[in-house]
């Protein structure tokens, strides 16, 4: 029995135990005294054969010779019948006793004895007294006779006495020890029927507490059904009936909680037993397949899940099969059902369309990445070599009348360098890394003055609508990439549109919340300003949309695109702080929607003007940096035929070396920013440690990404190539003072005011 540790229990053991004591003690003492009364019973027996016997002994003893002399010479008849009564109350005694209980041999003799003795005598005493009252004297023989009778009696009345004694002391020890066995044997029936009344009770005060113990013990380990199999009616039963009670509202509350947890999943979940029958599935699963619950709890799991070989523990990239018939790409996790000897699997399946398709998006993003970086590093020689053929053309040109028959070849060498630099900007604009300088635009209005171009461009057959919100659209741009914008996906809607068609600019500012900005490559929620360009043409497959910003992806012939259009869009986009959102339906056209910040600054509508070009300030020094000699070489010509007194230098030691050495002033600083030894920055820092009055002009053919790295960013900047008359005109801006009511030419303009440690 195990220990019970309520101290109510242990009080009612304890009362049931002395309960018990007192009931072995009690059936002791009864048992004792039903012994001794059979003991006494058997010797009231031989107490009264005793006393007949000592009865029987006086009488004889009475009947002695003096006796009967006595009774003989009184002539007392009284006496005499008195005697001879006695003597026939010996006989009648022993022959009562003699056939009475059971008694042994030797007083069966002793009391035929007595009983031939006493009618000896009865029968003598007569004649003794006849022959007496005769004769006066008793015959010798008769008395004789008489003597040896009553001395027979005498000894047979001792004998019996004796025998009687010595029967009533065996039968005495004889009872004693029945009555010690019947006490025993009455002791040990007592302690077992105390034991088995104890064990009952016991059981019947602790069986409930025991039960309720197993009852714990099973909802602790997770029994499904717990139920208190004995109860009892007092405070145990109570504890066992609010035990069932708590432990059926938390079984609920558990039940209520697993399911709300299932269903709540956003992965497809999906129970099944061993031979691949489902049993349960969650909301997620019938949301992801278009089946409904009834449709697929007991149905085979090949109705949803195209894998068949399904191992525990491992994940595996396979199909959901849904009710519309589509097959839907997840990673599918199964692990075995484990608990209440069930025999089945669990199995997970998570969409993995969303992250294929940021795969995608990332691949593309790397491929533009290493063509960028590919393109950033073409772009410096590359345009080291055009600012030489551009800027030597120009050179000639000045020269040159166009009457001249060397006016033409000239002309023609001129317009090819622009076309390859206005090539080498599309690729550093689809990389993000092209020059430009914001400004704050309102896109309604830039899309109202390209109106005219696009209408040559897509053709009378392709009707131009527009949209335009009623509020500006304002966000920061270059102006000049946002007609790039429209005129490249003008150019790809007419292609999509050979039979007519009708282009759609719309603008109007949205707001992006936190979970569109989440499924949207490099999106952040806030406020923008939506430029959208849509066609009525032949669309797009989900294939083609996979890579449309791909550079030098096309559909179109071979020799009919070079395939930067749209790795451009995406590009200048994205430099802006932007994305860019495209749907497309084959036979329904496209819609592309370009998403810029907005801005709150106000609009930048100052007029355009050129300053006018106009020789150099008298006794102007410029400073020249470039380790690529055809491009200083140039650079020094074209500043020294418009008045400038030029230092060039080959590096940068050699421009801190005649930084030192010269004597008279240095105006400008102009440098290169990719050097070897130290770049553009540091050499300008060093510089205007020496001389704080000088102003810096920077000059690159890499891209804005690389610039910035090298610490160049919102300061005055020349993009590679340079023309003569750009170069001329930046120049003279840096150092003749603006009027008021001047500005630079957008495509002249410089970057950003100067820093505090190139002169400002």
């Amino acid at each position: 029995m195990k220990p019970v540790r309520s101290l109510r229990l242990r009080a009612k053991l304890v009362a049931s135990y002395t309960l018990l004591g007192v009931c072995i003690t009690l059936v002791t003492l009864i048992g004792g005294r039903m012994a001794q009364a059979n003991a006494y019973r058997e010797n009231l027996r031989l107490g009264e054969l005793l006393r007949s016997t000592q009865e029987m002994a006086t009488l004889a003893e009475s009947a002695s010779e003096e006796g009967f002399a006595y009774v003989v010479s009184s002539g007392d008849p009284e006496e005499r019948d008195t005697f001879f009564q006695s003597l026939h109350g010996i006989e009648t005694k022993a022959r009562s006793v003699q056939d009475g209980a059971s008694i042994t041999t030797g007083e069966h003799e002793a009391l035929a004895s007595i009983v031939a003795c006493g009618e000896r005598v009865r029968l003598i005493g007569p004649t003794m007294f006849r022959a007496h009252e005769e004769v006066g004297t008793v015959p010798r023989e008769v008395y004789v006779a008489y003597e040896d009778a009553i001395d027979q009696l005498n000894v047979a009345t001792a004998a019996l006495s004796s025998l009687a004694s010595l029967e009533f002391e065996h039968q005495l020890s004889r009872a004693r020890v029945r009555s010690d066995w019947l006490t025993v044997l009455v002791g040990l029936v007592a302690v077992a029927a105390a034991a088995a009344l104890g064990t009952t009770l016991g059981r019947r005060i602790t069986a409930p507490l025991l039960s309720l113990r197993s009852a714990v013990l099973a909802f602790g380990a997770g029994g499904a059904d717990v139920r208190v199999d004995k109860k009892s009616d007092d405070e145990i039963g109570e504890l066992a009936t609010a035990f069932e009670r708590m432990a059926a509202e938390t079984r609920r509350h558990s039940e209520q909680r697993f399911e709300d947890i299932f269903s709540s999943i956003t992965d497809a979940l999906v129970v099944c037993k061993q031979d691949r029958t489902i049993m349960a599935v969650n909301a997620a699963c019938c949301l992801a397949s278009g089946y409904a619950e009834r449709d697929i709890v007991g149905r085979p799991l090949s109705l949803i899940f195209a894998a068949s070989d399904l191992d525990e523990g491992a994940d595996q990239e396979t199909e959901l099969k849904t009710a519309d018939g589509r097959h839907v790409p997840i990673r599918l996790t199964a692990s075995r059902l484990r608990g209440r000897g069930d025999d089945g699997m669990v199995l997970i399946a998570r969409d993995l369309t969303e992250r294929q398709r940021l795969e995608a998006q990332l691949r593309t993003a790397q491929k533009m990445e290493a063509i960028g970086r590919l393109a950033g590093g073409i772009s410096h020689d590359f345009n080291n070599m055009l600012n030489v053929i551009l800027g030597y053309a120009g050179m000639l040109l000045e020269g040159v009348e166009p009457s001249d028959p060397l006016y033409v070849p000239l002309s023609e060498i001129q317009r090819a360098g622009e076309r390859s630099a206005e090539l080498t900007q599309q690729l550093l604009a689809f990389s993000r890394q092209q020059v430009a300088e914001r400004r704050t635009l309102n896109i309604g209005e830039i899309v109202e003055s390209t109106l005219r171009i696009l209408h040559r461009v897509v053709g009378e057959d392709v009707e131009v609508s527009t949209h335009l919100a009623a509020q500006p659209c304002v966000a920061r741009l270059a102006p000049g990439q946002v007609e790039q914008i429209l005129m490249n996906l003008a150019v790809n809607a007419r292609d999509a549109m050979s039979n007519g068609g009708t282009l759609s600019l719309t603008t109007d500012v949205v707001e992006v919340t936190a979970a569109e900005a989440e499924r949207r490559h490099g999106a952040r929620a806030g406020r923008y300003a939506r430029l959208s360009v849509q066609d009525t043409g032949t669309g797009m497959d989900a294939a083609t949309l996979q890579r449309i910003f791909e550079p030098f992806f096309t559909t179109k012939e071979q020799g009919k695109g070079t395939g930067l259009g749209l790795a451009t869009v995406f590009g200048i986009v994205h430099q802006n702080d932007g994305h860019i959102v495209v749907s497309s339906t084959v036979g329904a056209g496209s819609t592309f929607q370009m998403y810029f910040p907005e801005s709150n600054s106000a609009i930048d509508d100052s007029p355009s003007k050129r300053l006018s070009v106009h020789p150099a300030p008298a006794a102007t020094t410029v400073l020249l940096v470039e380790d690529e000699e055809q491009v200083r070489d140039l650079i020094g010509a074209v500043l020294r035929r418009r008045g400038y007194r030029v230092l060039a230098a080959l590096h940068p030691q050699d421009a801190l070396r005649i930084c030192r050495e010269h004597d008279g002033s240095i105006e400008l600083l102009l440098t290169d920013v990719i050097m070897p030894q130290m770049n553009g920055r540091e050499l300008a820092d060093r510089v205007l440690a020496a001389r704080p009055e000088i102003k810096v002009l920077y000059m690159s053919g890499y891209t804005d990404d690389v610039v910035l790295q090298r610490g160049v960013s919102h300061v005055a900047f020349l993009q590679k190539p340079i023309t003569p008359d750009a170069l001329g005109r930046k120049v003279l801006g840096m150092l003749t003072p603006r009027r008021a009511h001047e500005s630079i030419h957008p495509n002249d303009q410089v970057l950003g005011a100067l820093s505090r440690s190139s002169g400002g």
